[in-house]
């Protein structure tokens, strides 16, 4: 046996015991390699840029432990069951919640996912979206600075919060691209990245995404198949960044998915 600090040199070995591994899966501490299919938009040998579908969380969380973007990716990087050790380990750069589709950032190495991360807080890796709300929107495009928090009714949900009762700084900026009956099509950028960010921003302004449950006009958030929308509305279709080991600028997109206007 020996610990994770242990030095290692070039040529040791290291050997992982069966019964180790079964107590790290019964800990849902090991991420399982499974081969699942990856929709790769960009791949070298620092990183990787996937199109997330709606309805796939991006790492094992709950009772979702063997479908993730991690799952597959541990697999592409070589490992498999009963031999845990890949060829590169991955590091995503940011999030996607699980009903939300489009673009995913992964380093391949802990010192690459250190330089996203300085790119992310240099303003230096920017990402987009597109999002189907409810109503029209009347204004051409506009600006949502409000702090966010945990929603005191709710503890999943977020809501705006002020910054003195723990709420956080997030600006969403939006841009109509398209008007339709009783829905528009919004171009958003941020500034800041909090969870559910586009999402509650957006419901603040009476206009939350199509298909969002949680954050509805009419609550639902405690009730029965609140939490079960798989997809909704909303796309990261583009992402933008100086690669952190090449010094050349990157600017990748996927559209959105088939029937992502129709989503209700």
């Amino acid at each position: 046996e020996t610990r994770t600090d242990t030095r290692l040199a070039a040529g040791d070995r290291l050997l992982v015991s069966a019964s180790l591994e079964a107590r790290l899966v019964a800990e849902n501490r090991l991420t399982p390699p499974v081969d699942l299919p990856l929709a790769i938009v960009h791949e070298d040998a620092e990183l990787i840029v996937l199109d997330k579908p709606a309805g796939t969380h991006v790492h094992p969380v709950g009772k979702y432990r063997d479908a993730t973007l991690l799952n597959g990716l541990v697999w592409r990087a070589g490992a498999r069951p009963g031999h845990p050790w890949g060829a590169w380990r991955p590091h995503p750069a940011h999030r996607l919640e699980r009903p939300v589709s489009g673009l995913v950032l992964v380093a391949r190495t802990a010192a690459i996912s250190a330089a996203l991360n300085q790119l992310q807080l240099s303003d230096l890796l920017a990402r987009r979206y597109l999002a189907w709300v409810d109503g029209r929107v009347g204004a051409d495009r506009g600006t949502v600075s409000q702090p966010l928090g945990k929603d005191p009714a709710f503890e999943y949900r977020r809501a705006v919060v002020p910054v003195a009762n723990g709420g956080q700084h997030a600006v969403t900026h939006w841009t109509v691209r398209e008007r339709r009956d009783d829905r528009t099509l919004l171009e958003l950028d941020l500034d800041t990245g909090r969870t559910h960010q586009i999402r509650v921003h957006l419901a603040s302004l009476g206009h939350p995404v199509c298909g969002d449950l949680l954050y509805a006009r009419t609550p639902v958030a405690g009730q029965p198949g609140a939490l079960s929308a798989t997809r909704i509305a909303l796309h990261s279709w583009q992402v933008s960044f100086v690669h952190p080991s090449r010094d050349r600028r990157v600017e990748l997109s996927a559209p959105p998915p088939a029937g992502f206007d129709a989503i209700a």
